[in-house]
């Protein structure tokens, strides 16, 4: 059994403290959280116990921690779990800033404890379908790669200026499922972003709105939509092309009548937020962070790996600010 501590208890916090309380070859055996009254609240629903977090990284009988604490706390979180002897599974981005996040891989490397970004959607039952098809040839050689990300509603206006922007927090997850699918990473972008939804996004010189194109060496084109708002729920549609045809996963509506008639069809709208869309998802992350530590396997997606997104997120944020085309520069 791998004995976990969880450090962060907002909406992915939660969602990682009933995984793991769940998860049959796991043990929740701490959290920590600076809302002291809403650890003690998950500690007593999961049988754990509420700690601090010096506290929690010194237990020896602790084998792994999960960071899902706020962006700006990641990277000094990592290190400090790693320096402590723990694996971490951390919570994207690495940091908000290029520099931190290579800072903070380095002192993972050095540390030699297992780490993985947590990028779920790797992770979800139709991608992995969709990727095994790709890797059998269904479609030939991938030509185009168009992904489409649009959020129900916007976040927040408190978490706008400290999210890392619309590409570092919320494309990141399709920037590492291009990467994923096209199976190399892009060489060239272009972007663009507009203000369509709030001022509160002007405010931050960030976008609510983006349009991203990027190519890989081999020629693959990847576009990429991204929206903090729709009207009908959380759109998440993937298209590959290829030279033998094509594959593609759509919505997952949250029923399935559809009532027809003069009036024209009538039918259910999509599942509302990431948390019921991708809920398979991070299940699957944490169990395939678990199995990693079982057989004593480093995860594929390293640090290293959080460190190469992150460089393209940024490349894409600089495009979009000057609105020139631009070159990926990112260590891998």
């Amino acid at each position: 059994m791998i004995r976990f501590g969880l450090v962060g208890l907002g909406r992915i916090g939660a969602i990682h403290a009933r995984n793991i309380d769940a998860h049959p070859r796991a043990v929740l055996a701490a959290v920590s959280d600076p809302d002291a009254a809403r650890a003690a609240r998950v500690a007593e629903k999961t049988g754990c116990r509420a700690s601090g977090l010096e506290e929690l990284l010194s237990d020896d009988t602790i084998d792994a921690v999960v960071i899902a604490s706020p962006t700006v706390h990641h990277a000094g979180q990592a290190i400090a779990a790693a320096r402590a002897g723990k694996a971490v599974l951390c919570e994207k981005p690495l940091s908000l800033d290029l520099d931190s996040a290579k800072a903070c891989a380095a002192a993972v490397a050095a540390c030699g404890t297992p780490f993985m970004i947590a990028l779920n959607k790797r992770f979800d039952p139709t991608v992995v379908d969709l990727a095994a098809r790709l890797r059998r040839g269904a479609i030939g050689r991938v030509e185009l790669i168009s992904l489409i990300g649009k959020d129900p509603e916007p976040p927040p206006d408190g978490f706008i200026p400290t999210s890392g922007g619309l590409f570092r927090d919320m494309m990141i997850h399709d920037i590492d499922l291009a990467l994923f699918l096209a199976g190399e990473p892009p060489v060239e972008i272009w972007a663009t972003g507009a203000v369509h939804v709030s001022d509160a996004f002007t405010r931050a010189n960030d976008f609510d709105t983006a349009a991203v194109i990027m190519k890989t060496r081999s020629g693959v084109i990847m576009t990429q939509t991204l929206s903090r708002r729709t009207t009908f729920g959380f759109d998440q549609r993937i298209e590959v092309h290829g030279s033998e045809g094509l594959l593609r996963t759509g919505n997952h509506p949250v029923g399935h009548v559809e009532q027809w008639g003069r009036a024209g069809i009538v039918g259910p709208t999509f599942e509302h937020s990431f948390l019921e869309r991708y809920a398979a998802s991070y299940a699957a992350e944490l169990d395939a962070f678990v199995t990693c530590l079982e057989e004593k396997r480093p995860p594929m997606l390293n640090a290293a790996h959080a460190v190469a997104i992150q460089a393209i997120a940024d490349a894409i944020t600089d495009a979009a600010r000057s609105g020139a085309p631009g070159r990926v520069r990112f260590e891998t």
